[in-house]
């Protein structure tokens, strides 16, 4: 055994015996006592018990003391802030202190550059973080009682070596254990933004897609009646077969399109998973598949994950943030293996023209790529116009892989039920994945399920008109009170574009946050394109919305920069156009 060995367990746990010592590392006990006896006689050990001199037991890690100065939130003071903060691997401690500061982090790093780097670009980064002060530990005289004495050590241009821990308690580097692809995605914009709302009663959610409605009764009688007949078994990898039948049947006569339900349709625990399951039962290393941006929030990491190579083609405003064949085009290589696509689209809203598809289409059967199409929000289409599917297009069918569920349009997002319909040797392939993974999904939502597509119809078309009186609600105050916004086509999010008032989507969002207690999500959270823009989910109470939207009017009024002069909005709501007249464009009043 090393004599780093010794000195480590010496560090960590200091009143072992010789004997003792000699036993758990393999060693003699003469020759654990002489070890100890260099050490001492050389300053590295200093007494008895072992402790081991920081600044002479090796090359460890550089060790900061951070204040950080924040701004208490409403109604949560500074443990919120404190609780993101002590998230960071980076971070050892973290404290609510006294004085001119309000926070003490203890900061570990490899060297100077990492901790410095990690204080600027990630802490003095976050919201509410107003100031930070940092101290670098330089040289030790007394630690944990013991003080260290005689020391003559010449000066220094870098900081002292550091223990890797506080206490006698072991800290385990976890960075070289996470798989490189996994820690380099970074977490949901979504789900960090609302980890601020969290427990907070007054504030107004625009922001979480989730119907507002709870699931119809006779859905929720299903899944009771199945749990009272005893149906808590196991199912076929594939998903009950009556099921499948059914799906089979509501797919025909909604995307016109016909699949054999024994071996053409797979059950999945939610869309998320048959997304997961076709990216990786199809994928290899370094293939590419293109997805139009702003996105659902998972497309790129489950790329990622799937060792695929993500590439995003940006929508804009003027094009309705539909996926143009020409930007398609532009973007297909050699490697390009699949196209992604999601229309009705989250989170703008967007709805993809006939001839569009047809473009998409054309190109697709030319390069002999495979189309995944995320369809969840296909039934909410508003204005009259009917949903296609580019499965239901001429030579599309055998390499489209079709995703739809029952979260959005049946108000279902707990049951976790999505399907996933394609060609039977893609949904072999899927199935492989998920019998290992997953098995199969609950059979009591799948018993729910059944009852949503024989008889949920007219549940859903009345939720389905509330959301369009929302959009047009929403759309018109919007616009009104200076926000330009284009009239969506299908699901439930507007996508206005905030950025004529100088703050980043951010900004904004935090602002409006902590100002007005209304939630929404930045657009960045969708892609990088999405700067400038905010998503809000107009799935909530109509009294929440109004008030809302009054909220929101008020806040503009307290921005540095204001529009003079309102924005209104002319032409037909119902056929989605609208005429855009800033009256006195650019015209300016500072507050």
């Amino acid at each position: 055994m090393s004599s780093d060995a010794l000195l480590e367990l010496l560090r960590h746990k200091a009143r072992h015996t010789h004997e003792e010592l000699a036993e758990i590392l393999a060693m003699s006990s003469a020759d654990v006592a002489t070890k100890i006896a260099a050490w001492e006689k050389q300053g590295t050990i200093l007494g008895y018990h072992a402790v081991v001199h920081p600044e002479r037991s090796g090359d460890l890690d550089v060790l900061a003391f951070i204040e950080v100065k924040v701004t208490p939130e409403r109604g949560g003071g500074f443990d919120r802030l404190a609780m993101r903060i002590a998230r960071f691997d980076q971070v050892v401690s973290c404290y609510l202190a006294s004085g001119g500061y309000d926070l003490m982090v203890v900061v570990q790093g490899s060297d100077l550059r990492e901790v410095a780097r990690f204080v600027s670009e990630r802490l003095s980064t976050l919201d509410g973080v107003i100031s930070t002060a940092t101290h670098f530990q330089l040289k030790t005289y007394k630690e944990n009682g013991f003080l260290f004495e005689g020391e003559s050590t010449a000066e220094r241009l870098s900081v002292s070596p550091w223990a890797k821990q506080l206490t006698n308690d072991f800290f385990m580097d976890y960075s070289s254990i996470i798989a490189r692809h996994i820690a380099a995605i970074p977490r949901s914009g979504i789900r960090d933004f609302f980890e601020l709302v969290q427990g907070r009663d007054d504030v107004i959610s625009l922001g979480v897609g989730e119907p507002d409605f709870t699931t119809p009764w006779h859905i929720r009688e299903a899944a009771i009646y199945s749990l009272e007949k005893g149906q808590t078994t196991y199912t076929s990898n594939l998903g009950m077969l009556s099921l499948r039948k059914a799906i089979a049947k509501y797919v025909e006569k909604f995307f016109h399109v016909e699949y054999a339900a024994e071996k053409e349709i797979i059950v999945t625990v939610g869309v998320s998973e048959a997304i997961d399951l076709a990216l990786r039962a199809l994928l290899n290393p370094g293939d590419e598949v293109i997805y139009h941006e702003p996105c659902y929030v998972s497309y790129n990491p489950s790329i990622v994950m799937a060792y695929g190579k993500a590439v995003a083609v940006e929508t804009t405003k003027g094009d309705g943030f539909s996926l143009k064949p020409e930007a398609l085009a532009a973007a297909i290589t050699p490697r390009t293996r699949m196209v992604m696509l999601n229309f009705p689209t989250n989170p703008t809203g967007a709805v993809a023209t006939k001839e569009d598809l047809q473009g998409i289409a054309a190109l697709c059967i030319k390069h002999d790529l495979i189309v995944m199409t995320d369809e969840i929000y296909s039934e909410l289409r508003y204005d009259g116009e009917e949903h296609l599917s580019i499965a239901a297009l001429p030579g599309m069918k055998e390499r489209t892989i079709l995703l739809h569920g029952f979260s959005k349009a049946f108000a279902m997002t707990g049951f976790r039920l999505g399907y996933a319909c394609a060609p039977q040797p893609i949904i072999e392939a899927m199935m492989k994945i998920h019998q290992y993974a997953m098995l199969c999904a609950p059979i009591m939502s799948q018993n729910a399920a059944i009852e949503a597509l024989e008889n949920g119809m007219p549940s859903m078309i009345k939720m389905r008109d509330s959301y369009h009186q929302r959009r047009d609600f929403v759309v018109r105050r919007l616009n009104e009170m200076g926000i330009e916004c284009h009239t969506p086509g299908g699901a439930f999010y507007v996508f206005p574009d905030i950025s004529r008032f100088g703050l980043s989507s951010k900004d904004f969002a935090m602002k409006l946050l902590e100002s007005e207690s209304v939630a929404a999500v930045p657009g960045t959270a969708f892609g990088a394109c999405g700067e400038g823009f905010l998503r809000c989910c107009y799935a909530t109470g109509f009294d929440d919305l109004k008030l809302a939207m009054d909220k929101m009017e008020h806040f503009l009024s307290t921005l540095r920069w204001v529009p003079k002069q309102k924005v209104y909005a002319y032409g037909n709501q119902q056929n989605g156009l609208a005429l855009m007249c800033y009256p006195l464009l650019c015209s300016w009043a500072f507050c």
